[in-house]
């Protein structure tokens, strides 16, 4: 199936990259890595099988080939499950190699409703590691779907060093991080830059978008908190006693920070 495409584009290897659904989000859909917004990975849905069998097909209700490595979270929405997958298994004769693979799958039974084939970049293996596919979670908003990938589409916009985060979308803008010590704030419809900030460390979280602001950790031991907004304006940057590696999470009125050996529950102090 033809759709349109367009995208953000990491120069030395990884992009962003975005594509029309057919429909809007359903109830109880999943558009992105954890809850929306708040990314948090905890779930209402009730009625799940407490046990499958995939040898007898016991609770399996449909399963699909990823190729030969996928590393990729899926996330479901409009009755489309987007997954990251590798070309181990071409599903198309005109793409053959390594490449890296975005899958939209049909919700109801797992059939392929279109696939993003994606180069692989060449130089650096460590920049764009061989068969690993396309590895960060997609992100759909309203009816496209952001991903990383290692081209660009439409637009693009070039970035210090490589991919590890997953974009968040609020209010007509991406905000993406990369390994380069950067956060980017973008328009999400067009790609133009609005400003970039950089970190002490890399990062390889992804940004979190609440209460009008941006949150992300990183590898150089500091949180920075940022206005979710077109201008720049860094709001306060804590140190921690050791390196951020995971996105942080908020729920409940409640913004969960992981280093690599606490997990830190931070929470606004009432008055009295």
């Amino acid at each position: 199936m033809a759709t349109s495409l367009c995208s953000l584009r990491i120069v030395v290897a990884a992009a962003m990259i975005c594509t029309t659904i057919a429909t809007g989000s359903l109830a109880g859909d999943r558009p992105q890595w954890g809850q929306r917004f708040s990314r948090n990975m905890v779930s209402d849905e009730t009625g799940l099988p407490e046990s499958f069998d995939p040898t007898t097909g016991e609770n399996i209700k449909w399963s699909a080939s990823l190729g030969t490595e996928s590393y990729s979270t899926p996330v479901v929405s409009g009755g489309r499950v987007i997954i990251g997958a590798n070309n181990g298994e071409p599903r198309d004769p005109r793409h053959d190699g390594d490449r890296g693979v975005l899958l939209c799958l049909d919700e109801a039974d797992g059939s392929l409703c279109w696939q993003l084939v994606v180069p692989k970049f060449q130089g650096d293996i460590y920049l764009d590691w061989p068969r690993a596919g396309i590895c960060s979670p997609a992100t759909v908003e309203g009816q496209r779907v952001y991903a990383v990938t290692t081209t660009a589409e439409l637009w693009s916009f070039p970035m210090d060093d490589h991919c590890c985060s997953s974009p968040a979308i609020h209010d007509g803008l991406a905000f993406v991080a990369d390994c380069g010590r950067n956060v980017h704030c973008l328009d999400a419809r067009t790609g133009r830059p609005y400003w970039t900030h950089k970190t002490d460390g890399e990062i390889w979280g992804s940004t979190l978008v609440a209460d009008g602001k941006v949150y992300i950790g990183t590898r150089r031991e500091d949180f920075w908190i940022l206005a979710a907004d077109r201008r720049k304006k860094v709001i306060a940057r804590i140190e921690f006693d050791a390196p951020i590696c995971s996105s942080p999470v908020v729920a409940n009125g409640t913004l969960y920070v992981a280093t690599l050996q606490r997990l830190g529950a931070i929470r606004k102090a009432s008055r009295r």
